[in-house]
């Protein structure tokens, strides 16, 4: 029953957390003013068209601080809906939100640096792809209205992926215990009542329709055209405003490493700055090393230090462990007294 085989070359991002940090690193190069763990809030509408956005610092105690904006660009993705009706409950549907899920499994050394995109047992895409050392199946598709800031693979998930990639590869003859680790985000894509799961092409709404004027929203932009959505706004906003200095063009190489990073915590460290994590557990000893050169950067005594390295464990166990892992754990805590 095969109709072809076609071989290509592909890029990919090592993690995309980091093509988000190295983009903030530079906005700071070129004026602007990055503050992380914030919450923003549509607070007014101002006399003059514009807006009083509200920042309250989410790790800290601090009394929040305004600032004013003539225009908003509101580009918190999944989060889109939830923002503008706070703001304005009459807010149409802007988002339908997909979780798509991924395994990463250990193939045999024949298999480094190979992959395979192909269709699964319901004509989805299903992709087995390289990753460092290792492989990883995926993803799915699902319709998704939890928690966007808990989002992880389930154990039916997980063993959905691995009929398929059973059914793809049926020599490996995977099992649960094969999984190293796993991973799941949700999709922003464009609500369309005439699109059941979700449109996949990027639209600009113009807020003003929803009691917003001078606000845009962007949905359906995923971070492999990040940088063509970022000149569409810029288009959008140079439309609307003169700027006040001369123009300056992005650096899109990598910045080097320097101080924290805006890390606030040591999950930030591994995952988000360095991206040590993505491929299964951080021994011991790589934990201890980032957690005492982070501590000494944001001036963390021992007991601080214990705290984030026990955050972490949660935040992995929670978000990225094989679900046998988590069953496991959470057997092991009912039982203790």
């Amino acid at each position: 029953s095969l109709a072809g085989v076609a071989a290509f070359r592909e890029f990919q991002f090592d993690w995309p957390e980091r093509i988000g940090l190295d983009a903030v690193l530079d906005a700071e190069r070129l004026g602007a003013r990055a503050r992380n763990y914030t919450q923003a809030r549509l607070a007014a509408h101002s006399p003059d068209g514009g807006w009083t956005v509200e920042l309250t610092d989410m790790l800290g105690d601090a009394p929040p601080v305004r600032v004013h904006g003539a225009l908003v660009l509101v580009m918190s993705g999944v989060w889109i809906d939830d923002l503008l009706r706070q703001a304005s409950p009459a807010a149409r549907r802007k988002i339908f939100g997909t979780k798509g899920c991924h395994i990463v499994v250990k193939l045999p050394d024949a298999c480094a640096g190979s992959g395979i995109a192909t269709l699964n047992s319901r004509n989805e895409p299903l992709y087995c792809l390289p990753w460092k050392q290792y492989h990883y199946f995926g993803p799915t598709e699902t319709a998704y209205e939890g928690d966007p800031d808990r989002v992880f693979v389930t154990p039916e998930e997980a063993d959905d992926l691995l009929v398929e990639a059973n059914r793809l590869l049926p020599g490996l003859r995977l099992t649960a215990a094969d999984v190293r680790m796993t991973w799941a985000g949700v999709r922003p894509l464009t609500y369309d009542p005439h699109v059941p799961f979700g449109n996949r092409s990027r639209v600009i709404h113009d807020l003003a329709e929803d009691g917003l004027p001078n606000a845009f929203a962007m949905t359906a932009g995923p971070v492999m055209t990040h940088r063509s959505a970022g000149r569409e706004m810029t288009q959008l906003v140079a439309q609307r405003l003169t700027p006040a200095r001369a123009p300056q063009p992005p650096n899109y190489m990598p910045a080097l490493r320097t101080g924290a990073e805006h890390a606030a915590t040591l999950a930030d460290e591994i995952f988000r700055r360095r991206g040590l994590a993505w491929t299964g557990p951080v021994s011991s000893d790589g934990l201890t090393v980032a957690a005492n050169e982070l501590g000494a950067m944001l001036g963390w005594d021992e007991a601080r230090i214990l705290q984030e390295r026990r955050r972490f464990d949660s935040e992995w166990r929670e978000l990225f462990a094989p679900p046998m892992q988590r069953e496991r754990v959470a057997l092991m805590a009912d039982a203790s007294p």
